[in-house]
């Protein structure tokens, strides 16, 4: 069974998911790639307009986002300017992760 996904609102109310990705786990357009590494968190644009699971923005390792503490957030496309998380959107997804890798 898939995990579920977070939602969290950035600071413009803007919507998003993460998604935690385990080895093994499927993804990628129409999941055809396998992850074989360490955690990832995908982003999506949750807006209404793109769809159940939103639109693939960008993925980081958990790890990645752990060892970077953001006092200002994460701009997680640098050409969309609506494409970010606050701080604490981020320690949300951190904990979301952190709740599926123990």
């Amino acid at each position: 069974m898939p995990r579920p996904l977070l939602k969290i609102w950035n600071d413009d109310d803007r919507p998003f998911y993460a998604r935690l990705l385990l080895e093994g786990d499927e993804y990628g357009l129409n999941d055809c790639l396998i992850h074989d590494g360490e955690p990832i968190l995908e982003f999506y644009d949750a807006t209404p307009k793109n769809g159940p699971q939103g639109y693939f923005v960008s993925r980081y390792y958990v790890s990645t986002l752990a060892k970077s503490p953001s006092r200002t957030g994460l701009s997680l496309q640098g050409n969309e300017p609506l494409w970010h998380v606050s701080a604490a959107n981020i320690t949300d997804a951190l904990a979301y992760a952190a709740a599926f890798t123990k």
